[in-house]
């Protein structure tokens, strides 16, 4: 039987907070049936049978976000926040580390930053369009300002988790969006909270902004190996 760590603050991070209660024990079902890689094999009938509760694969996408990636042409999901916690950063040198890097890298995940490279066919064209949507909501109109305001919720989301209090949208709101222009949105919010967690205390505008270039370059495929932080800071 395999023992996993478990993160006792969990119950007050405020996205567990707000999810039904059926899918808040789904997502613990999932840290606990996924590979020592963080990657579940779907099976909702499954899940549903075992937690006695109706659930809805389309459903637990929208709840949990960023949490989870698709992968495997949506029959696997991934989550990345389940290999930061079990193992920090990902070693070469640990044999346990290997096995775990060589899961991820068979579907194309970045054991360095845990993302998907953009180029990659996988990518759900559900996410494509919302970046198109959102393209469309940050060039303003007839209530502009509030679409804004939801286009950066989830940047502050992850800035109040992290460092606690506001973020100060207007300071950042230029750069995110030259941030989503060099590797798309999905990418962009995942590189934000390696930002945040990997460098709290350069958490301005102005160093953001110096990072955005690195950013472009790894996308155009120009990322230089030595840039230890060019992709996740």
């Amino acid at each position: 039987m395999s023992k996993r760590f478990t993160d006792t603050e969990k119950w007050g991070k405020k996205w567990i907070r707000l999810l039904p209660p059926k899918y808040k024990l789904f997502w613990v079902y999932l840290l606990d049936r996924c590979n020592h890689a963080g990657i579940w094999d779907v099976d909702m009938e499954l899940a549903s049978f075992q937690l006695g509760e109706d659930l809805v694969e389309k459903t637990a996408l929208d709840l949990f976000g960023e949490q989870i990636i698709r992968i495997d042409d949506g029959k696997k999901w991934f989550m990345p926040k389940f290999i930061i916690f079990q193992y920090g950063e990902l070693n070469t040198e640990s044999r346990v580390h290997k096995s775990v890097i060589g899961l991820l890298q068979k579907y194309l995940i970045n054991p360095d930053t845990l993302t998907i490279p953009l180029t990659n066919p996988s990518r759900r064209i559900k996410d494509k369009d919302k970046d198109k949507d959102k393209d469309k909501d940050i060039k303003g109109g007839m209530g502009g300002k509030e679409k804004r305001q939801t286009w950066l919720t989830a940047y502050s989301e992850i800035w109040t988790e992290i460092l606690g209090g506001e973020m100060p949208c207007e300071k950042f709101a230029r750069d995110l969006k030259k941030a989503e222009k060099a590797v798309g949105r999905e990418e962009a919010i995942k590189r934000w909270r390696i930002f945040l967690q990997r460098k709290p205390e350069y958490a301005n505008a102005a160093y953001f902004q110096q990072k955005i270039k690195c950013w472009g370059e790894s996308a155009n495929g120009n990322q230089r190996q030595e840039d230890k932080y060019a992709n996740g800071f």
